[in-house]
């Protein structure tokens, strides 16, 4: 059993409640062909698919509002050629953006693939040997309750008005790609999610519509302190021990994100007094890495947005600082 088989858990009980964020056993009886039972997260975003105890920042950028979060299904994953070939493929219930689920509520399903490539992986001495590049899908049938949309700090930029729902579609695209050069690192991505909606109103014939949003980000990041950066959390060349002069390792980040909403979604879809056209974000931040297991993060994000408020005005900027005291065990 210990073989050939893994499970993970994965509870939360942040805000008072109790949530299983992940659930699933994983069959491995060779790296080029695993299967992975249960709720898992969507093959999809490169920044969800990252761990939290790895994020640059506190908060995953505004591209995450369009991509799934968990869902419940069956993936085959594997990689070939050494680890330069990744691929993940999933049939899975289908969650909103930005959504997760606990149960099947429809007989449709989403099927979702991801194929990313790092071709110089198995070349040592390459300087591109940490650089990769995917594309990832989705594609299913929706019907019922759509998401709204926040900022990077998670305040409520951006919903549907309460008589339109998900009515057909839904199609997701995703190009991302990673480079990690030394103490430097970069993770962009851009999402292109469609769905198919309809609104009803008593007396009044329904309104169909296709609409399609997007949005993009591109995160640096420089650890001053020279440990090589990687998708995973840096590893200090030295722990956080004053008393022997060792003060482990400063990370300095950076990143700019963009969320873009149809313009056909106004006003018919969504009132443009209380939603948002488009978020625009930069953000700065340090992160303070003791050890292994514990890391400090503060961060500063300003936003600016378009439209969302009364006659047409743009919603006032938002300025948020964000801090976290992180430890992983």
């Amino acid at each position: 059993m210990a073989q050939h088989f893994d499970f993970y858990l994965n509870p939360d009980f942040g805000g008072g409640t109790t949530v299983l964020q992940d659930a699933y056993v994983d069959v491995r009886y060779t790296p080029k062909l695993r299967f992975r039972f249960g709720k898992i997260k969507t093959p999809f975003g490169i920044e969800r698919l990252q761990s939290g105890a790895s994020l640059l920042f506190v908060e995953r950028a505004l591209p995450n509002n369009l991509v799934p979060n968990r869902d419940i299904g069956l993936q085959v994953h594997g990689e070939l050629a050494g680890g330069a070939v990744a691929y993940q493929a999933a049939v899975l219930n289908g969650v909103a953006d930005g959504g997760s689920a606990d149960t099947d509520t429809n007989d449709a399903k989403d099927v979702a693939g991801r194929l990313f490539l790092t071709p110089w992986k198995t070349k040592h001495t390459s300087p591109l040997r940490n650089f990769g590049f995917g594309l990832a899908a989705t594609q299913g049938t929706a019907a019922g309750v759509l998401r709204g949309y926040s900022s990077v700090s998670q305040v409520s930029v951006f919903s549907y008005a309460a008589t339109v729902t998900a009515n057909g579609d839904r199609t997701r695209l995703s190009p991302q790609a990673a480079l990690f050069i030394g103490p430097v690192g970069v993770l962009g991505e851009y999402v292109r999610a469609t769905h198919e909606v309809r609104k009803t109103e008593t007396g009044k014939p329904n309104v169909d519509a296709e609409l399609t949003s997007s949005a993009w980000s591109v995160t640096g990041s420089w650890l001053v302190t020279g440990e090589d950066a990687t998708y995973a959390s840096p590893k200090p060349k030295s722990f956080f021990v004053p008393g022997a002069g060792t003060w482990g390792a400063l990370q300095l980040v950076a990143r700019y994100n963009v969320l873009t909403l149809d313009d056909a979604t106004f006003p018919t879809f969504a009132d443009p007094t209380r939603s948002v056209r488009e978020a625009a974000a930069w953000g700065v931040g340090v992160n303070w890495i003791w050890n292994n297991n514990v890391k400090y993060v503060l961060d500063y994000e300003q936003t600016r947005f378009k439209g969302g408020a009364a006659d047409g005005a743009d919603r006032a900027d938002e300025k948020s600082v964000e801090t976290r005291l992180h430890l992983s065990f």
